[in-house]
């Protein structure tokens, strides 16, 4: 288990947010901090799943390449799930980047993660 320094893009039809953070890189996972939410990337060479949550909430998001797949919203106090619809148009992975461009709920975004050395 390795902490590595990460830079992260999320781009979106209004913004683009870039971040520096410290990670937890192992194996196939990658944990980091994002302000008050924990984010959890899990992957292998076809598929990567993107888990959001914190004490109010838990957002799954699946990712295989020109797919789409159900994420959801979970409120966590209520217990309210809301279904997601997520639609990958591209999905990179290699050793020290991801790379997704991706519909969610028919808004594009693009999700860029780069491990430094």
């Amino acid at each position: 288990m390795a902490k590595k320094r990460i830079e992260t893009t999320l781009k979106t039809t209004d913004s683009e947010v870039k971040k520096n953070t410290l990670a937890i890189v192992n194996n196939k996972t990658i944990k980091y901090p994002d302000d008050d939410v924990l984010v959890t990337i899990e992957y292998n060479e076809e598929m990567l799943t993107l888990k959001r949550e914190n004490n109010e909430y838990e957002i799954i998001l699946p990712f295989k390449d020109h797919t789409k797949l159900m994420g959801t919203y979970r409120l966590k106090e209520e217990n309210l799930i809301m279904d997601l619809e997520v639609e990958t148009k591209t999905l990179l992975i290699s050793p020290n980047q991801i790379e997704i461009i991706y519909h969610l709920n028919d808004e594009k975004r693009e999700y860029r993660l780069k491990i430094e050395e």
